[in-house]
């Protein structure tokens, strides 16, 4: 008996234990300073991995006004780092460390319009031909169902890795497209977290990839309109077509496997 109380307290303490069998309350007060050591480390970890992503997003903010910059879309008036800092708070840095490759998007207040003639005029590396547009004009495809676009810099963080990895849960072969997209926006919800449900956000982060050589959605494709869309409606999508972006739109009661929603979480810039 002695030796097995020994080896536990060895190993959730990394201090070996009396030789002596211990009394239950030098267990319980052993146990105690176990549990609150844990949990101190778990908040230094939490704070360290917070560390890390400041130092990653602060990197990508020039990039992000690169990619702007490349396709001739203006950045004045772009949030400085230093606002985007201020707004980036242990609770979105918790939100945002879900994600697996969380990337800072600056999503500038210009049309879907203009940004996609902007890109069409400047194409990158392997962009062929224009990009593929469905009723650009729709809001409810395009827009969340807004009649309008907000004229101001908006700030966000959301997943920018090529292809978001499927929920075996979700994109099942059961659920129609329309279910997968709602189930997806429930799951993200759970974990506080938004969605990437416009043309202007997606298409800005389309641009950040195309100027580092790796267009998003290759093989998947995201859903625009997910929170907003009926049962009966089309479901917005977009894409990398190989050589050229695809905004398009598909059916609601067919079933792909492709189907994906990219996590988001919004930034609030605080001005000094």
């Amino acid at each position: 008996m002695a030796e097995k109380v020994r080896g536990y307290l060895a190993r959730i303490t990394g201090i070996a234990a009396p030789a002596n069998e211990p009394e239950k309350g030098e267990v319980e007060s052993v146990a105690g300073a176990s549990g609150k050591e844990s949990r101190e480390l778990s908040v230094e970890q939490a704070e360290l991995e917070q560390a890390e992503l400041l130092k990653t997003l602060e990197s990508q903010h020039p990039q992000m006004r690169a990619a702007l910059e490349r396709v001739k879309i203006s950045t004045e008036g772009i949030p400085s780092w230093e606002a985007v800092k201020a707004g980036l708070t242990p609770e979105v840095l918790d939100k945002a460390l879900k994600m697996e490759q969380p990337t800072l998007l600056m999503v500038p207040p210009t049309t879907r319009q203009s940004k996609v003639e902007a890109s069409n005029k400047n194409p990158a590396q392997g962009q062929k031909h224009d990009t593929y547009i469905y009723e650009l004009k729709s809001n409810d495809l395009w827009n969340g169902g807004r009649a309008k676009t907000e004229n101001r810099w908006r700030v966000a963080i959301a997943e920018g890795t090529e292809d978001v990895m499927p929920d075996p849960q979700i994109t099942d072969g059961e659920k129609t497209n329309y279910q997968m997209a709602k189930a997806y926006v429930e799951k993200y919800a759970k974990d506080g977290l938004d969605v990437i449900n416009d043309a202007d956000t997606y298409l800005s982060l389309m641009l950040k990839a195309l100027a580092e050589g790796k267009p998003v959605d290759p093989k998947s494709f995201t859903v625009l309109n997910a929170k907003n869309v009926a049962e009966t409606s089309y479901l917005a999508r977009g894409f990398w077509n190989g050589d050229l972006v695809n905004l398009d739109h598909t059916l609601p009661g067919d079933s792909n496997d492709r189907l994906r929603l990219r996590s988001l979480v919004w930034v609030d810039p605080q001005q000094a």
